[in-house]
């Protein structure tokens, strides 16, 4: 057992009221704090902004909840890092999303920290793999990276293609990045019941409304399925909210598409969504890390339309376990959506593929046992990784 004295700093890098994948996120969070705190070390939980209640993470195993910039830029902003660290008896540091090298960490170290894990899920406007960068930039960078103290003791990336990244484009040490691949909550989203449901064929499609998702792509592709397949027993169902949802919901009213593309707003959950669908599509065109969406349309049992982008491939795994297409391509999704629409039993054989995928790869009390393990062995913790507390005992 470690003294109480040592602490572990969890740090994220947004609101504690952000939703969507960062629930995941969130869950995981609460995980560790369990865990480390019956390691007997403490646990400090910051964010980014705070609004009330913090009930993402289980209170009763963290000592405190705090506001902290995640990457401090300032001298006040970075002072209060530093200040938390030595008061706080920090020695190891959780990051989401942060740098891999920072000018920070001989900062942090020198106050206490003793090792550092960043969790990388950073998605990047490239869809596709990278290659060895061999510029000077790129050899700067693989001499930053092996500087004593500049980089973490250790990355977690989502996917292979986010590990990739990191030690070919970035060139940080391959023997330092691990890839643990996300996991969903599976079992709270039931599988398609035996009865034939009646209407038009539900395809439903949820994420942060920007163009970087291909929200526009798949409303062009239900135009095509109507102007150039005369396809009309469809309706899409669209959640989400953002900086690019006028020009979505402009395009609808451009090509008169309002009986069939439907605007959910963001949802606290798409759970319930899900379950009302027929076809789930995830038209992503840049390198999406590891979506979670991907991860909950298969295990929701229905057919999932995805793009071949980034983690994405990776996630499906098997050609069978959903139907992949090209990013932006409005024909192949439009092919793609109107084979399923009118195949049910290509529907109900892609979408079995597809949940039993997600059970056996892609569940989170998996997703958590990985990191768990992985996060006692890299800070030397003693403890049970898997609490029945926590539900993670399989």
């Amino acid at each position: 057992m470690h003294r109480r004295k040592e602490c572990l700093l969890v740090v994220g890098n947004y609101s504690n009221r952000v939703g969507y994948a960062w629930n995941n996120i969130h869950r995981l969070f609460g995980a560790i704090t369990e865990v480390v705190d019956r390691a007997g070390v403490d646990v400090v939980v910051s964010f980014d902004e705070i609004e009330p209640p913090v009930d993402c993470v289980n209170e009763g195993h963290v000592k405190e909840i705090l506001q902290l910039s995640p990457a401090p830029s300032t001298l006040n902003t970075l002072m209060r890092m530093l200040q938390t660290i030595r008061t706080r008896g920090v020695r190891y540091l959780y990051l989401t999303d942060q740098a891999v090298v920072s000018w920070r960490y001989p900062l942090y170290r020198m106050m206490g920290v003793k090792s550092i894990v960043v969790h990388c899920r950073i998605s990047v406007p490239d869809p596709d793999p990278v290659h060895l960068d061999r510029s000077a930039y790129g050899w700067l960078k693989f001499a930053m990276s092996r500087v004593p103290f500049l980089g973490a003791d250790r990355v977690y990336a989502v996917s292979d293609f986010v590990r990739d990244r990191l030690i070919l484009k970035g060139r940080f040490p391959e023997k330092r990045a691990v890839t643990i691949i996300n996991g969903v909550d599976v079992g709270r989203i039931r599988p398609p019941a035996t009865e034939e449901r009646s209407g038009p064929i539900r395809i439903v499609c949820a994420g942060r409304a920007t163009k970087h998702k291909g929200i526009h792509i798949l409303i062009e592709a239900a135009r095509v399925l109507r102007d150039e397949y005369g396809c009309t027993d469809f309706v899409v169902v669209y959640a989400g909210d953002g900086p690019d949802m006028r020009w979505f919901e402009g395009l609808v009213k451009q090509w008169r598409l309002e009986p069939h593309v439907l605007f959910s707003g963001q949802l606290s959950s798409i759970h319930e969504l899900l379950e009302r669908a027929d076809i789930v599509v995830v038209p992503s065109i840049w390198g999406d890390a590891c979506p979670s969406s991907v991860a909950e349309g298969m295990a929701s049992g229905r057919p999932l339309v995805a793009t071949a982008v980034g983690g994405v491939p990776e996630q499906v795994g098997d050609p069978g376990n959903a139907v992949l297409v090209p990013p932006g391509d409005v024909g192949a999704l439009a092919a793609a959506l109107v084979r399923l629409i009118g195949d049910p039993e290509e529907r109900r054989r892609v979408g079995c593929n597809g949940r039993r995928r997600a059970e056996l790869a892609l569940d989170e009390k998996s997703y958590h046992q990985r990191v768990l393990s992985q996060l006692l062995a890299d800070f030397g913790f003693e403890a049970d990784p898997f609490p029945k507390a926590q539900g993670l005992d399989g």
